[in-house]
């Protein structure tokens, strides 16, 4: 299926805010191993009127975060772009990724995973992606 112009323009581009990860500082870390880990966010509840939903999650052993969309509509989307900017401390490339990702109805997937070069230091990135109706 294809997007009617109106619906590319309003729906299919997603722009997320930066997020920013710390490094604890070496005299804390002591600190920060002896409190319990903090539980990832719960998934967001559905919006009506948004297919779309995602949310960032930590990494399960080791550093780093993911991203999650869950499809909230009646029908598959695919995931065609993903887009990092504003990379700092990344190991991955900032630029355009195409993960062509799959996304059933009522079906949650991870769509893109980001770790820190340095795990030392602070990570951060900013994140948009497109979709469209249909497989690929």
């Amino acid at each position: 299926m294809v997007f009617s112009s109106f619906r590319t323009r309003w729906s299919s581009r997603i722009a997320r805010r930066l997020v920013l990860v710390t490094a604890l500082p070496a005299m804390l870390g002591q600190v920060a191993t002896a409190c319990a880990p903090a539980a990832d966010p719960a998934p967001p509840a559905p919006v009506l009127g948004e297919r779309l939903q995602d949310w960032i999650s930590e990494l399960k052993g080791e550093p780093g975060k993911e991203v999650f969309l869950r499809n909230d509509g009646a029908e598959p989307v695919t995931i065609t772009e993903v887009q990092l900017t504003d990379c700092e401390n990344l190991r991955q490339v900032c630029g355009t990724h195409r993960p062509m990702v799959v996304i059933a109805p009522g079906q949650t997937a991870v769509v893109f995973r980001v770790h820190p070069q340095d795990q030392s230091k602070a990570f951060g990135f900013k994140y948009e992606y497109r979709w469209r109706y249909g497989n690929p």
